[in-house]
């Protein structure tokens, strides 16, 4: 799975994820993004606000 969100939000992602997995140790792993494109980047930061 990929989940796509804004910096703010992966703990609660995390924690979203760990309460739903079976595994005791589920890989995840957040990732910094630098650049891409912009109207990409700027509808992520739209729908996390959700």
């Amino acid at each position: 799975m990929i989940a796509k969100t804004t910096e703010d939000r992966v703990a609660q992602l995390v924690e979203t994820v760990k309460s739903l997995h079976s595994y005791d140790c589920p890989c995840i792993v957040s990732l910094p993004v630098s650049g891409g494109y912009r109207p990409f980047l700027d509808w992520i930061a739209g729908e996390a606000k959700k």
